[in-house]
Order: C-alpha cells, then sequence, then structure tokens
C-alpha cells in the first residue's frame, strides 16, 4: 500500500498509476467480500428465525405436576397431569405455571442468541 502522505507533484508515472488501481481494486474486492458475508448473515439469521418459530420446548412446571409447552411462534400449550392436581396449593399453580412459561421462553432466547454468536463468529 502506498503512503497516504506521498503527494502528487505532477501527473502519476504509469508504474505509480498501476499501483494506485491495483490497490483500488484490492479494496473493492475487499468491500465486495464484507457485503457478501453480511447478505450471508442475513439469510443464515432468517433460517434461524425460520427453525426457531417451529421450534418446541417442554419445560416441567413442578416435578409430576405437568408441563408448558412453549413454542417458538409464541404459542403455549400446558398439559397438566390431572391425578396430581388434588394435591397442589391452588395459590400456587397459577405462579408455578407462570414460571415455567418464562423458563420455556428463556430457553428459546438462548437458543436464539447462541445462534445469532455462531453466525456472527462465522461473518466476521
Amino acid at each position: 500500500m502506498l503512503p497516504r502522505d506521498t503527494a502528487l507533484s505532477g501527473p502519476p508515472s504509469a508504474a505509480r498509476s498501476n499501483l494506485l488501481i491495483e490497490e483500488v481494486l484490492a479494496l473493492a474486492g475487499a468491500i465486495e467480500a464484507r457485503v457478501q458475508a453480511g447478505e450471508d448473515a442475513v439469510e443464515r439469521r432468517s433460517a434461524l428465525r425460520g427453525r426457531l418459530r417451529d421450534a418446541e420446548v417442554v419445560q416441567e412446571i413442578r416435578p409430576g405436576l405437568g408441563v408448558a409447552i412453549v413454542r417458538g411462534d409464541g404459542g403455549v400449550q400446558i398439559r397438566l397431569d390431572q391425578a396430581a392436581l388434588p394435591h397442589v396449593d391452588a395459590g400456587r399453580l397459577g405462579p408455578r405455571i407462570l414460571e415455567a412459561i418464562k423458563a420455556g421462553s428463556d430457553r428459546l432466547s438462548a437458543a436464539y442468541a447462541d445462534g445469532v454468536q455462531q453466525i456472527s463468529r462465522r461473518t466476521y
């Protein structure tokens, strides 16, 4: 690469012109590679969102009580063990279900964050 403080005192020589052209072409190639890497990363993130949208996380509410199924598309399904319900404190059931939903959502969010981090490491 040529020094940045080199002033032209007249028309550049053919050799200097060729060096400048090579430098510009190298920079253009590097820019093009970065743009392509960015576009690839956008496509990989979109594919990751699509995979996670179809994902399901099964999160136990409490041992023997049931599960909360949290889907990547935002859906939630609760499956309770009917035999365990008579033995559960009704005042604690709601908070336990909400805790399980949050834990399932957190797991999906962590999976997305991990995927984005892997994409970023491959891109830059």
